[in-house]
């Protein structure tokens, strides 16, 4: 896995799984954990900082409206989707842009080429189901951790 443990050997699991559940449960499930580590990562990168600076994604998983409402509410913050299909091609040009002085800052390369349309509010109701749920995962992500080193 990539932050905050960077064990190539970590393996991922069910936890709690039962007849009950669906496949639809196991999508959230895995949609769910992913947000949850991109918290961790988040937590790391705003530790010392006194910046809330916007969240803006893009890329395949951004087309997906069910993935981005769970990622907002587990961040408890909006989130701005970039509906761009090549963004990525489009960040290396601005940022080579700014390498070569074409533009001054990351900002201004994209304030005119990339096309922000929507912005994801998180549902407060999950939000709070998010962080119990987070906690859990905390305390679960980091002994699978353990058992796969």
């Amino acid at each position: 896995t990539g932050t905050p443990y960077m064990n190539y050997r970590a393996r991922a699991g069910f936890i709690g799984l039962g007849p009950e559940h669906t496949v639809e449960h196991m999508e959230n499930a895995i949609l769910e954990g992913v947000c949850f580590s991109l918290k961790q990562s988040y937590e790391l990168l705003r530790a010392g900082s006194t910046s809330s600076g916007e969240l803006i994604v893009c890329g395949g998983g951004s087309s997906n409206p069910r993935w981005m409402k769970i990622m907002a509410s587990v961040l408890a913050r909006p989130i701005r989707v970039i509906r761009q299909a090549d963004a990525a091609a489009l960040g290396a040009a601005i940022l080579g842009g700014v390498a070569t002085g074409w533009w001054s800052a990351p900002a201004e390369g994209s304030a005119r080429h990339s096309r922000l349309c929507d912005t994801v509010e998180p549902d407060v109701r999950l939000t709070e189901m998010y962080e119990s749920l987070y906690q859990r995962y905390l305390t679960v992500s980091s002994w699978l951790n353990e058992l796969s080193t």
